[in-house]
């Protein structure tokens, strides 16, 4: 694995990898979303769009269906920036 660079958006990512691990979920989706919005064009951008993208799968297998759909169409929504 390569180590990357430690900046301000790579940490946010970090942050965002340890809430989801610790099931909070609801902070983990919106820095992910912060990321994909704001910086779109780095690779943190990339790896929380495929982070949310599994999450959608992993809530609809767990029965939480509305919330994978919410998700799915803000991932689809245009950033408003």
């Amino acid at each position: 694995m390569v180590e990357r660079e430690v900046t301000p958006v790579s940490t946010m990512l970090k942050i965002a990898e340890s809430w989801q691990k610790c099931g909070k979920l609801h902070q983990a989706i919106d820095m992910y979303f912060r990321l994909k919005e704001h910086f779109p064009e780095t690779d943190e951008a990339s790896e929380s769009e495929e982070r949310l993208l599994s999450l959608t799968q992993e809530l609809t297998e767990k029965g939480k269906v509305y919330r994978a759909i919410g998700i799915s169409e803000r991932l689809l929504t245009p950033s408003r920036l």
